[in-house]
């Protein structure tokens, strides 16, 4: 019976059993009653841990890789009816691989949260395009960018700045796509313009 967050930083707070019962008996009800459970692996909290990631002071941040999906999903008109990724738990309903992350914790969203769902094991394998998978468009995000034509770093941070990155893309493609065929082998051509597509400013 516990409700807890995972973020890049520790944004939650722990609290008693006592509030753990009070809240699953009331505004997380719903959630202690449903027929899947919904769990996450996480260290530095007790027993019982409360957060609002709505409420964070900081948006989470994809750790150990690029942010850029996040940044696409938070802003591309694709995902608009999905939670934004920067201001949510980040859950399993396998409690299994949920502890490889850490200490396992039940979750118990709020009642009448929004909850975003995706069709494979790990949201890594989902993806806009059949074939595609996030980890494809994390890692051809970091070449294009730092390629000759382009040159530009810490595109990840703001969507901002990766959308003027896409701008200069699209104004130099084929000298990017060149670059890119010449000197990485594994470069497939349709990762350039499907990039372009949905990171260009809406």
């Amino acid at each position: 019976m516990r409700l807890v967050e995972y973020m890049f930083e520790k944004r939650g707070n722990d609290i008693t059993r006592e509030q753990a019962i009070e809240l699953v008996s009331n505004e997380h009800k719903d959630a202690f009653n449903a027929q899947v459970a919904i769990y996450r692996g996480v260290h530095g909290y007790g027993d019982y841990a409360f957060i609002d990631p709505s409420k964070s002071n900081r948006p989470r941040v994809s750790a150990n890789t690029g942010n850029h999906y996040t940044l696409i999903m938070d802003n591309s008109s694709s995902w608009k009816s999905y939670p934004k990724r920067s201001k949510s738990l980040i859950c399993s309903t396998d409690e299994g691989y949920a502890i490889d992350f850490g200490k396992t914790y039940r979750v118990y969203p709020i009642n009448g949260g929004k909850i975003g769902v995706c069709p494979y094991r790990d949201i890594w394998e989902s993806g806009h395009v059949p074939g595609c998978e996030f980890t494809d468009v994390t890692d051809n995000i970091n070449q294009i960018v730092r390629t000759d034509p382009i040159k530009m770093d810490d595109v990840d941070d703001s969507y901002n700045k990766m959308a003027k990155a896409f701008e200069k893309i699209d104004k130099k493609k084929d000298e990017v796509l060149n670059f890119m065929v010449k000197y990485a082998g594994t470069y497939e051509k349709y990762y350039l313009p499907f990039l372009i597509v949905i990171c260009s400013l809406e």
